[in-house]
């Protein structure tokens, strides 16, 4: 009996876990591109500060 009330609580983790994974989904490709936004950008300046520096 303890062993069917564990898989029954495996099986309700698994699920709320998929659920969590399913909501937090888009708020994660959204960071994903900010991102690479910022990355981009901030390349970009680190670059033009390498040139201000060696004039």
């Amino acid at each position: 009996m303890s062993s069917e009330r564990n898989k029954g609580y495996l099986t309700m983790a698994a699920g709320a876990a998929g659920a969590l994974a399913l909501l937090l989904f888009p708020a994660s490709v959204l960071t994903l591109g900010v991102g690479a936004v910022l990355g981009y950008h901030g390349r970009a300046w680190v670059e033009e500060l390498e040139r201000s520096v060696k004039q």
